[in-house]
């Protein structure tokens, strides 16, 4: 049985996980700031709905499959840096130099701002449905 955070609580949250497969669904929280790291293992992160305030989001992985579902109501900006992982970036804009904004970023009032360091593997970024 998965234990659940509350909605109601604005979150600083951690996650590291060593060698196993990390599911994430995070609609809904009060985040401040998340940082995830990973060693061996594949990481899904649903970070998609409607948030009410800007946050900042670090993800370093070592080795695995890596996607990323992230909101279209409120502006997304990704900074992409990767060792040999190959990177599938569906729904955003590039902005060059590893930098991608979906299409409400310039206007937008709330703003995710999306670190990633990914080492080998493939990292996927998507625009929820």
């Amino acid at each position: 049985m998965g234990s659940k955070l509350s909605e109601d609580i604005p979150l600083d949250l951690e996650v590291n996980s060593g060698a196993s497969d990390t599911n994430l669904d995070l609609q809904g929280l009060k985040l401040e700031r998340l940082d995830i790291e990973t060693g061996v293992g594949d990481l899904n992160v649903n970070l998609g709905g409607d948030w009410k305030k800007s946050f900042e989001t670090n993800i370093e992985t070592g080795v695995g499959s890596t996607t990323v579902i992230l909101p279209s109501k409120v502006g997304v900006k990704i900074i992409s840096s990767k060792g040999l992982a190959e990177t599938n970036v569906t729904g955003f804009i590039s902005r060059g130099n590893g930098v991608y904004v979906n299409e409400v970023f310039d206007d937008a009032d709330v703003i995710l701002n999306v670190n990633t360091e990914i080492g080998v593997g493939e990292v996927t970024f998507e625009i929820e449905k």
